[in-house]
């Protein structure tokens, strides 16, 4: 395992919801203005967030701007490329994490996996400098029309940096990585939209953050639901040191409903900066590591502890963050935030199996999330937007985001239908 350098630190810098109609009309009635350019029982009626399926249509990023933070959405067009972005605002303000040296971070100003989720019709995402969470109704007939429904609801920690959602439990959770670390999550109301549940969920160790977050190692990464909802799991980052310090998963049961306020911590030797990750089947976890590559790990759902299965060495890797995968091709993806290429994993066996060459122009991959046609996209190192076809393992389309913004705060990668 290699250490971080203080150069690699700085540079990795259809239908209405449960079939109600009333939903359509819920929201402020400006929430949604834009310009420019998981399934039990519930008392509503038809699964939260259903829809027909079909081709990938619109894919999201958060605009993490501490003078207004915005969704920025773009249709996907039946070629499966990327054009017309549209802005809609999340009702808060972005947060830059800082470098060591207390400098602001030029990108990957969250350093976590997860800041924009999608589930069926509902994209939830957070407002690390607000200190919120908010939910949007997606129009199945333009996905890149955005509804806010209800307000943004404060996280009850500081700097929320993930958010994910459970179909089955009705619930969102988010993560806070800032001097007041933990888990909060929410009832998904279909009018009042997030209600707290509980209070902020302990981490169940001394976190050590700052407000804003010093990163990128020490920083909480993502939270995440198994498929199954049994439970959920926040992913927080280690020191590479020396001494190195392993990172931390730390699992709340989900009971009768409800996320549990329990934290049960696992620390694995030589999983140092353990960043994004994403379940392989019900107790696989496909989980990278900026040090070294990647690992798959295994969930104990009786003890709620996780045990390393394969460790992936990936020579020659700069800055391994974001993971993703595609059960069709049954291969996880590790992309390479320094360097444009991303490093493909079978996901049975675990062994490295190659890589794929991205286009030069983006510098390296980040946020990425894939969709129905297996095509790849992904924020980019540079300011713009990258899609791989995976099953081609080529290159098809680099889309500049000049036009939106600076690439400073751009941040997170969600698709709809997911």
């Amino acid at each position: 395992m290699h250490l971080f350098s203080p150069i690699l630190l700085a540079a990795i810098a259809s239908a209405a919801p449960w079939g109600n109609s009333h939903w359509q009309n819920t929201g402020p009635p400006d929430a949604g203005e834009h310009s420019y350019g998981h399934n039990a029982p519930h008392h509503f009626g038809a699964p939260f967030g259903q829809h027909d399926g079909g081709l990938t249509s619109a894919a999201y990023f958060l605009d993490n701007n501490p003078n207004g933070s915005a969704i920025i959405a773009l249709t996907v067009g039946p070629d499966g490329l990327l054009k017309d972005p549209v802005r809609t605002s999340t009702g808060g303000y972005g947060a830059i994490s800082v470098n060591p040296d207390g400098s602001p971070r030029p990108v990957d100003t969250l350093s976590s996996q997860g800041s924009v989720t999608v589930k069926g019709n509902m994209l939830f995402t957070i407002n690390a400098g607000s200190n919120t969470v908010v939910m949007f109704r997606i129009d199945p007939e333009d996905p890149t029309k955005l509804t806010m429904v209800g307000s943004p609801a404060p996280t009850m920690g500081e700097v929320p940096v993930s958010v994910d959602y459970s179909d089955e439990l009705h619930t969102a959770c988010v993560l806070n990585s800032g001097s007041k670390p933990g888990v909060s999550c929410f009832y998904a109301d279909p009018w009042k939209g997030l209600v707290p549940q509980g209070s902020l969920r302990s981490l169940g160790y001394d976190f050590n953050q700052t407000t804003p977050p010093t990163a990128p190692a020490g920083t909480a990464s993502q939270v995440i639901f198994d498929p199954n909802s049994t439970a959920l799991f926040a992913i927080l980052k280690g020191y590479p040191g020396p001494p190195a310090i392993p990172g931390s998963v730390v699992a709340y049961r989900a009971e009768s409903g409800m996320v549990s306020e329990e934290p049960v911590r696992t620390q694995i030797s030589d999983i140092i900066v353990d960043f994004g990750s994403v379940f392989l089947d019900e107790s696989r976890l496909f989980m990278t590591d900026v040090s070294f590559g990647a690992a798959i790990v295994d969930v104990d759902y009786e003890t709620l502890t996780l045990q390393e299965e394969t460790h992936i060495v990936i020579e020659g890797q700069k800055a391994i963050c974001w993971s993703a995968f595609d059960p069709s091709l049954n291969t996880a993806y590790a992309p390479d935030a320094g360097q444009p290429v991303v490093y493909t994993v079978d996901a049975t066996s675990g062994m490295l199996t190659g890589s794929i060459a991205a286009d030069n122009r983006t510098q390296g991959l980040f946020d990425s999330a894939i969709g129905s046609r297996g095509l790849m996209y992904s924020l980019a190192a540079s300011n713009g937007l990258n899609v791989l076809d995976l099953k081609a393992q080529k290159n098809v389309q680099y889309f500049d985001l000049s036009s939106v913004g600076e690439r400073m705060p751009f941040t997170g990668l969600a698709l709809w239908p997911n």
